[in-house]
């Protein structure tokens, strides 16, 4: 829901987002999230299903876009949604990071991917930010059929 939210208003501001295809990724993502490396094993499960356009946004949810175009994409949404949403809540990006950062410990080549991902997710989230005027938790937050914010 988060990342149709965001896609939905980036759509609004002028974007030319497919939310179906944003939709089904988003559905999908962490359909093989109990196996090593869940991305891969669940893209290959959606490219033998026939969705490889689904299958190419699930196999990057969990690695920053390599490059932001002007507007995220699907797959950037969907990373960034992935970081936003911890099982059935949304939370802060900062905090998503200190959960990281505990979890894995004195681990510091895992502390600076951890770093680097959320770097990423702040940059798209400030591209959200810009292009919508709501920041991406006031996105999340809404709900269908509410009244849209103004900036905050």
């Amino acid at each position: 829901a988060v990342a149709a939210r965001m896609g939905t208003a980036l759509n609004e501001a002028g974007a030319w987002l497919n939310l179906g295809l944003l939709e089904a990724a988003a559905l999908l993502h962490d359909v093989c999230r109990q196996e090593p490396a869940h991305a891969a094993a669940g893209a290959a499960l959606l490219r033998a299903s026939g969705l490889p356009r689904v299958a190419g946004i699930v196999a990057g949810h969990m690695d920053p876009p390599r490059a932001l175009g002007a507007v995220p994409d699907e797959r950037a949404l969907l990373y960034l949604a992935d970081k936003l949403v911890r099982e059935d809540r949304v939370v802060p990006l900062a905090d998503r990071l200190a959960g990281t950062l505990e979890r894995v410990g004195a681990d510091e080549q895992a502390k600076a991917v951890a770093r680097r991902r959320l770097e990423a997710a702040m940059r798209i989230a400030a591209v959200v930010r810009r292009e919508t005027g709501r920041t991406v938790e006031q996105l999340a937050a809404e709900r269908a059929g509410e009244v849209k914010g103004a900036t905050g």
